[in-house]
């Protein structure tokens, strides 16, 4: 009844904060304490030992650059140019389904449902490959262990932007140093027809379509997490009017101590996410359908095909 029939006062907030469980903080019980990390399913866990933080951190990077890099050589492979010829499937149209699926294994296993332990582990193991933003196997935040909730948001959301961003780096210099220099080695000998019959630059555009393929939902899911807001009192139920404890607009659920659209998720926060969702979640899409516009007429053609049939080869 103290929250729910008068504004919360510092001491009404102390007292209610008081009621929360070892590692929470804030309203609901929603955010962490400094030392610990706030998972997908909001549950509070400690920290592990920085050297385990980045050792896991740097093994999901290095799986999802790995993993696109394979995704880039089933693609501009000479098996993949066989299979055009024969008309056949090869290996990269049952890669692509693969991705696909398990992208939408992650949106599905993250609604709020109450999964069996093993299904977050999948998921877990799933989202660090694709590189989805994953609470459950690392979290960057246990980096700085001595955050409160607001710096924990802003090192989430930096991580989600910059993670994508690194591995499309990582994996346009590995593959311009393949071209480059490692060319002639034996690994890399089923991409001579690649190199060949394409230049460096447009070897280039080929693995960053790839790459944001493959990254695109967790780009989307960082950029779209800005505007999640939780609205605590909803003016429903028997005592409607007293329900004056909390602000109107709800709270951001990447920090529960935030009020949405209002102070610093108002003034930085919104402008990067307008900017991100127009420019990433809403551009990217665009530009692959510009570029398969363009060559509408020359689908079946192989360079076409070897270029952008990433895109489109599977579809109907």
């Amino acid at each position: 009844m103290l929250a729910a029939s008068t504004p919360v006062s510092l001491g009404a907030a102390s007292y209610l904060q008081m009621q929360c469980a070892t590692g929470y903080n804030g309203n609901l019980c929603a955010t962490c304490k400094p030392g610990y990390s706030l998972n997908s399913d909001y549950q509070c866990t400690p920290c592990p030992a920085i050297p385990r933080t980045v050792g896991v951190g740097l093994l999901a990077f290095i799986g999802t650059a790995a993993f696109t890099l394979y995704t880039c050589f089933s693609n501009l492979g000479q098996g993949r140019a066989d299979a055009m010829e024969a008309h056949a499937v090869s290996s990269l149209d049952v890669l692509k389904v693969i991705i696909t699926h398990i992208q939408y294994f992650i949106i599905v296993t993250r609604l709020n449902v109450d999964y069996p332990a093993i299904i977050g582990r999948c998921q877990s193991v799933l989202s660090a490959i694709t590189g989805a933003e994953n609470y459950i196997a690392w979290s960057p935040t246990c980096l700085f262990p001595h955050l409160g909730s607001a710096g924990q948001a802003a090192v989430q959301l930096c991580f989600g932007f910059m993670m994508p961003c690194m591995v499309a780096v990582v994996v346009v210099v590995c593959w311009t140093l393949r071209r480059c220099t490692w060319a002639s080695l034996q690994p890399f000998h089923s991409l001579m027809h690649a190199d060949q019959s394409l230049s460096l630059g447009h070897q280039l555009a080929v693995v960053l379509i790839i790459t944001s393929f493959i990254l695109y939902p967790s780009i989307c899911q960082t950029s779209l997490g800005i505007f999640a807001c939780y609205i605590i009192d909803t003016g429903a139920g028997a005592f409607k009017e007293n329900q004056k404890a909390s602000w109107p607009h709800g709270y951001w659920v990447r920090d529960m101590q935030q009020r949405c659209y209002d102070g610093i998720h108002h003034q930085i926060y919104m402008p990067i996410g307008v900017a991100s969702t127009v420019v990433l979640c809403l551009g990217l899409p665009l530009i692959y359908f510009v570029l398969v516009w363009r060559c509408r007429h020359n689908l079946k053609n192989a360079f076409v095909q070897i270029k952008y049939g990433f895109l489109y080869v599977q579809y109907k």
